[in-house]
């Protein structure tokens, strides 16, 4: 580990810069982009201090009648850290079983500016790593492009669902679940007590909510192509970058019952539910043909906090998911 950390502090990165080529622009039109793209997602990682899960998305965006664009992600996890048998197996677990995270996610986004304006645009023309010991040492040729870069500022909207399985003591949390079942209430935290032939020094459940959300969004856009002398294959530059802020609300916001090992079930509540959130993120993709596509997102989720008030509590969240975009264009939508 410690020569890991060792390699990532010493990676050391080289730029050359090359200016002397001649290069003939072929396209400059960020304006027209293909108007939809498919993005297949083998890989994302969601480090929710709720639950932690790895697992496959699907997302779509579009781009509709100048004015409008359009998101779509949903994600399954197939590695769960709470959906799973656990080393207690007489701690209170979800009345239905447990089920691996599940989200959705649709947002529209409406243009408020939508300008083009020249700038100077970076071509890559070749890059090359080397590595000596813990040293790496990446060489990148570029030429820097008069070209066009269009700017796109809005604001936007959505909803999200998620169903995912919930360890009752993260944060700090567990003396805020008590579960219920008539005249009967179980405070969740004691150890060497058992209720029902379960121990309730911890729990689990799945917690389920539907959000609101809506916040601003700012897009880049560029799609260049060059053919550089020397050069047998065109070269460009074509990133679509859309970097957003949102703020959140979950009017629905739910726990399973438990049962416990006897068979007894409890309908569950938490007294640190809060139903706010927040987010920051960025979306990157290839803006005219099939390439890698990523997204990065952190923030706070609604859901419950326990005790903890400061930035980290069991609301917090760092999101990355990788995939492949595909880009179409559709006759039915107007871009």
């Amino acid at each position: 580990m410690k020569s890991v950390i060792t390699a990532i502090l010493l990676t050391v990165s080289y730029v050359s810069y090359s200016q002397q080529l001649s290069y003939k622009v072929l396209k400059d039109e960020p304006d027209k982009i293909k108007n939809f793209t498919l993005h297949l997602d083998p890989f994302y990682a969601d480090a929710w201090s709720t639950n932690t899960t790895l697992g496959f998305g699907v997302r779509a965006d579009a781009m509709i009648m100048k004015r409008l664009s359009a998101n779509v992600f949903f994600r399954k996890a197939y590695l769960d850290m709470n959906a799973r048998s656990h080393a207690d197996g007489s701690l209170p677990k979800p009345k239905n079983g447990f089920s691996k995270m599940t989200y959705f996610e649709p947002a529209v986004s409406f243009h408020i500016i939508d300008k083009l304006k020249k700038r100077s645009v970076k071509v890559v023309l070749s890059s090359s790593t080397s590595y000596s010991g813990n040293y790496k040492t990446t060489s990148t040729k570029y030429i820097m492009v008069p070209g066009t870069v269009r700017k796109i500022r809005g604001v936007r909207g959505g909803l999200f669902f998620v169903n995912t399985a919930i360890d009752m003591d993260q944060g700090e949390a567990i003396k805020t679940w008590t579960a219920k079942n008539g005249n009967e209430t179980v405070t969740f935290g004691e150890f060497g007590t058992r209720v029902h032939g379960s121990a309730i020094y911890n729990g689990y459940s799945q917690m389920r909510q539907v959000a609101l959300f809506g916040g601003l969004t700012f897009k880049s856009i560029t799609n260049l192509q060059t053919e550089v002398e020397g050069y047998s294959k065109t070269r460009g530059n074509y990133n679509f970058y859309d970097f957003y802020v949102d703020v959140m609300y979950a009017p629905i916001l739910s726990y399973q019952d438990v049962k416990f090992a006897d068979g007894t079930n409890f309908s569950l509540s938490n007294s640190s539910n809060n139903r706010t959130g927040w987010r920051a993120g960025v979306l990157w993709k290839n803006a005219s043909h099939t390439f890698l596509s990523y997204g990065f997102e952190f923030g706070q989720r609604p859901g419950y906090a326990g005790s903890d008030k400061g930035f980290l509590n069991s609301r917090s969240f760092l999101n990355m998911v990788m995939g492949i975009s595909i880009p179409y264009n559709l006759k039915f939508i107007k871009s």
